[in-house]
């Protein structure tokens, strides 16, 4: 069986910065297909076990260039085969970190017929020894580009003509954000004028929280088991990020261009699952129509209704905290009067 031996080391610098590197040598081949390869490590914060699991991955995306079918692993990071094996879990259960390298890895796992994973101690003989050699020419090599071709795509190029869906029925869910006489929420509907396939078809929703509002979206789609969905919406960054940028995000492993963690990583990473299950069409609009301007009406009334019962509640709440205050008064009035009475006995 083809052996790939992978290692992945990191290096701290003069100034205290972290750099890592890796390298994967096939084994077990024909000269033809041998190779010794050195990369640099992308993914930030850079660390060792992160330079370990990115050599795991490029070992996987070369057996498949090379077309093998059956491989082995051997890999210097201690705790990866217990982890693999675990789901990526702890012995407590809980989740490992890196899991986006861990998903990765199944994902490419399925391209073969059989992978094994074996760690093994780096030793002092040939093939460790060109694996080291080549950890260190990784740290002089160029950090690997990302394909960031999703952020130069325009709203036009994402977004369809509402025309071509009437007379299909299809579900549609109204997301209006903060505009001059547009209240924030979400309202479902029908193309064509039918029922709302959500029951509770008008909703308040945060503010600036995207993946928080296309997750409860499509959990909502989702358990009314719509296979499609068409999102109408005055926010052209909500369809750029929950389309096109997320794209991105996946590649530079949740990071932004500066390489600072994507916030709610974890809700995007849900609205990527459901997103495999529910077809999502686009429709941007700058200027609402008739029909948007009646579908956000429902939403400035349960706005209007939520502020009353907002305001009614702390009335209430002031106004027993003043009865307490008053109880209080009394009861130190007597307490002092009763002191004063004593004060004349003695």
């Amino acid at each position: 069986m083809a052996t790939a031996y992978v290692r992945g080391v990191l290096k701290t610098l003069r100034e205290g910065k972290s750099i890592g590197s890796y390298a994967v040598k096939w084994t077990n081949l024909p000269d033809s297909l041998k190779s010794s390869t050195a990369y640099r490590l992308g993914a930030y914060p850079e660390t060792e076990f992160r330079s370990q699991l990115a050599a795991i991955r490029e070992a996987l995306k070369e057996g498949k260039k090379k077309n093998l079918t059956d491989i082995t692993i051997v890999t210097d990071a201690k705790f990866f085969p217990y982890f693999y094996r675990n789901g990526w879990k702890t012995s407590r259960g809980e989740t490992v970190a890196n899991k986006y390298f861990y998903d990765q890895i199944c994902e490419l796992v399925e391209d073969f017929n059989e992978v094994k994973f074996r760690h093994e101690v780096p030793k002092n003989n040939e093939t460790w020894k060109e694996l080291e050699k080549k950890c260190e020419e990784g740290f002089h090599c160029t950090i690997p580009t990302v394909d960031t071709s999703e952020y130069k795509l325009s709203i036009e190029q994402i977004t369809h003509d509402p025309k071509q869906f009437e007379g299909t029925g299809i579900a549609r869910v109204r997301y209006f954000v903060n505009k001059p006489g547009m209240e924030r929420g979400i309202v479902w509907d029908n193309v064509d004028g039918g029922e709302a396939p959500i029951k509770e078809n008008v909703e308040l929703v945060p503010n600036k929280r995207e993946a928080l509002n296309m997750k409860r979206i499509l959990k909502l789609a989702d358990e009314a088991n719509l296979s499609m969905l068409l999102v109408r919406t005055n926010s052209k960054y909500f369809i750029l990020k929950c389309e096109n940028y997320i794209n991105v995000w996946i590649r530079t492993d949740w990071k932004n261009s500066m390489r600072k963690p994507i916030a709610n990583k974890e809700d995007w990473e849900e609205v990527i699952e459901l997103k495999k299950r529910i077809k999502i069409y686009w429709d941007y609009f700058t200027e609402p129509t008739d029909e948007d301007k009646a579908a956000n009406q429902k939403l400035q009334v349960l706005k209007a209704a939520k502020d009353k019962e907002s305001r009614e509640r702390k009335k209430a709440m002031e106004s027993e905290e003043a009865k307490g205050d008053l109880h209080d008064g009394e009861e130190g009035y007597e307490i002092a009067e009763n002191e004063q009475k004593h004060r004349v006995r003695v």
